[in-house]
């Protein structure tokens, strides 16, 4: 009886990322200042209106109308983040993601907190001294926190096992700016590997 209880919770812990979330989500980027002061111009054009999600099985890529990280592709098989600014068109920067980051994260979760795009939302609240992060997730839209177990940085290997999914809205709150990641498509879809290959006749520096 021991052995066939052991052999359901291999297979159920399996099954519930065997549909991990493949396609891409569209979403729109806003800024807001704590007192309705015009936001900067040259801010505007740094975080961008529009952004286009890319994911299959770990690997992303992530590409905004902006002029900082206007690119990001995470490739998991080499443990990297590439990305680039369009403020330097020849230049493709390299991190690596294993790197340790040194800010403490306190972390809270609100069930049923939003409905986006007809799905019902968890929030996780990730808090330091000086900023919040709040990210808007569905269970229905899984992603396997092992892509992420090097991913050390920004908190992404945290943040995954927790929400164990994408995220379809996301606020970065500091004390007088909110930017916010909205999501406004989702479609689920076949993507290429082809998707994921880097950008050609670019200078690789490493971050």
């Amino acid at each position: 009886m021991k052995t066939v209880l052991i052999i359901i919770i291999i297979l159920t812990s399996f099954n519930s990322f065997s549909q991990d979330f493949e396609g891409e989500i569209k979403y729109v980027i806003s800024a807001k200042t704590k007192f309705d002061v015009k936001i900067p111009i040259k801010l505007e054009n740094s975080i961008g209106s529009i952004s286009t999600f890319l994911t299959k099985r770990g690997a992303y890529k992530q590409e905004t109308n902006s002029t900082f990280m206007a690119l990001q592709i995470y490739l998991p098989k080499e443990g990297k983040l590439y990305y680039k600014n369009n403020i330097e068109s020849d230049t493709l920067r390299v991190k690596d993601v294993q790197k340790i980051e040194s800010q403490v994260y306190e972390y809270e979760i609100v069930k049923n907190a939003d409905t986006i795009l007809g799905y019902i939302c968890d929030k996780l609240i990730q808090k330091t001294n000086s900023t919040q992060q709040d990210f808007y997730y569905c269970a229905d839209l899984k992603l396997n926190p092992s892509y992420f177990k090097d991913f050390v940085a920004f908190e992404k290997k945290e943040v995954t096992e927790i929400i164990k999914s994408v995220f379809l809205r996301s606020d970065l709150i500091y004390p007088n700016l909110t930017i916010s990641y909205l999501a406004v498509e989702v479609k689920r879809r076949k993507i290429k590997d082809e998707e994921f290959d880097l950008p050609k006749n670019q200078i690789i520096v490493k971050d």
